[in-house]
């Protein structure tokens, strides 16, 4: 028994796409070599289609063996957009098939396109006597012309792959295939980030709700556990800086740091630039957009109080406690 090599070309596939998105060219064709058959011509204009990015059943290769072949040709001619029929004198006397399939093409696919290659003129020669217009319909249709030499070589001329190139008025198959799969990509990618997205949401979720329970068991625990109320009060924060979690962290910490009073500047809409004591701790100043407020700290009184128009940055005492500096807008101004 001899082994056969089976050309790669011809392995079987692990998977067919063009049978779930049709085929952008169907060759039909006389089985045989020239002249009588059109093999060779065919698998070369098959693989010549195939370079510029089209699909194509052509028979040899894409039918598995074991396979019926009239099964197989029906499925794929039902799934192609275009019928190109090899006419030459065997396609259109002697074959069995030829006729077959165009017949069927049309009957699934009204509307598709069917385009001869005229062989050696043999549709004018041979029509009438094999009623071509019945089935091949050529009257009024433009065809493709070839040369026998064309068919003797088995290669396919170069007007006739331009022609053919420029026939589809749709997306080609690969194309289309190619489209399918980046949306289904970018849908995935979609899925992927929202996926995301509900999970940080969902953590971060869980996160202020260990928060909030946190800073609701800080209000139970006793005020003599004031430790344990801070720590819990802190531990609210690392999950979350909610309101409530602030609030209980507060609450831990006024305890630890007695409050004396509260000193107001006359101006209680505009925050503080700057805060200064003197050296005895007797004065206290604060500068802002208005000016400089001077109080005393023991009775929280205000002793002074210097308007600025332009605002002060910073407000500082001199070492004898007497002398105040104010800077603003690129000056300095001592006060006695």
């Amino acid at each position: 028994m001899t082994n056969i090599e089976v050309p790669a070309s011809n392995k079987a596939r692990r998977f067919n796409w063009p049978r779930i998105f049709g085929y952008d060219f169907f060759i039909s064709f006389k089985l045989g070599p020239s002249p009588i058959g059109a093999q060779s011509y065919a698998s070369d204009l098959a693989r010549r289609l195939r370079e510029l990015d089209f699909t194509v059943f052509f028979s040899e290769e894409e039918a598995p063996p074991g396979e019926k072949l009239d099964t197989t040709l029906v499925k794929a001619l039902h799934r192609s957009r275009i019928l190109v029929v090899v006419a030459n004198q065997g396609a259109l006397v002697q074959s069995q098939w030829v006729r077959k399939e165009v017949e069927e093409f049309r009957r699934k696919n009204p509307k598709s396109p069917v385009i001869p290659i005229n062989v050696d003129r043999a549709i004018e020669k041979l029509g009438p006597q094999v009623e071509a217009s019945q089935w091949l319909d050529p009257d009024g249709r433009i065809w493709l012309n070839e040369t026998m030499h064309a068919l003797d070589e088995g290669i396919t001329g170069s007007e006739v792959l331009k022609r053919l190139e420029i026939a589809p008025r749709f997306m080609k198959a690969n194309t289309r295939l190619r489209w399918v799969i980046g949306t289904i990509f970018l849908g995935l990618a979609g899925l992927t980030t929202l996926a995301v997205w509900q999970w940080l949401e969902a953590e971060q979720q869980a996160q202020r709700a260990n928060a909030g329970r946190l800073a609701m068991r800080t209000q139970n625990i006793p005020a003599e556990q004031n430790l344990t109320r801070l720590l819990v009060g802190a531990q609210a924060t690392r999950y979350s800086h909610t309101s409530e979690a602030d609030a209980s962290l507060a609450r831990a910490l006024l305890p630890t740091v007695p409050l004396k009073t509260v000193l107001w500047s006359p101006h209680r809409d505009d925050r503080m630039t700057c805060i200064s004591f003197s050296r005895d701790g007797t004065y206290v100043a604060g500068s802002n957009t208005h000016g400089v407020t001077v109080w005393r700290t023991a009775t929280a009184q205000r002793e002074a109080f210097l308007p600025s128009e332009d605002g002060v940055g910073c407000v500082t005492f001199g070492p004898n406690d007497r002398l105040l500096a104010i800077s603003d807008e690129g000056r300095v101004i001592l006060w006695d």
